[in-house]
């Protein structure tokens, strides 16, 4: 049976099933219940409850996915895709083995739209890791951190302070992963070396960056009710 498998374009990261004609409950769940289908026994639009109703006779010939485009037709070995925003897509298996490449594997994360293995190896991993917590390697596209539990002056530290210490680490990485993804990297230089590798600046970053994006979150809120009460002075003044 087929399952809902991370994918990635050249552009973004996808959520996408496959219909193989055996799987519709999987692809009703997936799509939210966002699909109906024609019977043509009884010339009706069936809902989804009734497209996952077992009992429901088995004749139907044609599924719709509802989508921002309208209504779109399911045909087998069709993928379902749903986008960063939540919305669905009907995409025909040529077309999407040429546009998707399938993740393997859950420990990545997406910086720019491009793949960043995750890894928590043990104290010395590599030779690399002697004498840091944690790396962002550019060249390969990972970040690797230590797992406290492999560090022997950490052995007495509760969990909440190692969880608390290695997040404090991967936020850091991932803060220079942005930095060099972005080309920063690449076009700033001074006496003392790029800007944009400063480990002050990019710990700021990883500490301050729930915070500020909480505040820029107020402030869009903010701005969108300024936009809100102007609309609503237009239309007072209009409507005089």
């Amino acid at each position: 049976m087929e399952e809902v498998k991370n994918f990635i374009s050249k552009k973004a990261q996808v959520k996408a099933i496959q219909y193989n004609g055996a799987n519709i409950v999987n692809i009703v769940d997936f799509v939210d219940g966002k699909i109906t289908a024609y019977n043509p026994v009884k010339d009706e639009t069936v809902d989804s409850e009734k497209i996952k109703d077992k009992s429901y006779p088995d004749i139907i010939n044609k599924y719709y996915i509802k989508t921002l485009k309208g209504e779109m037709i399911l045909s087998i070995n069709d993928y379902i895709i749903k986008d960063e925003n939540g919305d669905f897509y009907v995409c025909d298996p040529i077309t999407f083995d040429i546009m998707y490449e399938e993740i393997k594997g859950t420990n990545y994360i997406y910086i720019l739209g491009t793949p960043y293995e995750l890894l928590r190896v043990p104290v010395g991993f590599e030779g690399i890791l002697e004498t840091t917590a944690g790396v962002c390697d550019r060249n390969l596209k990972r970040i690797i951190i230590v797992n406290t539990n492999s560090v022997e002056s950490y052995k007495d530290k509760s969990k909440e302070w190692k969880f608390k210490d290695e997040s404090s680490t991967i936020r850091h990485e991932i803060v220079h992963a942005y930095l060099a993804e972005c080309g920063l990297l690449a076009s700033t230089s001074s006496s003392y070396g790029p800007w944009a590798e400063n480990e002050e600046m990019v710990d700021w970053m990883g500490v301050m960056g729930d915070k500020m994006f909480k505040t820029f979150k107020e402030a869009d809120k903010w701005l969108d009710e300024e936009f809100y009460k102007e609309k609503e002075q237009k239309i007072k003044e209009t409507n005089k």
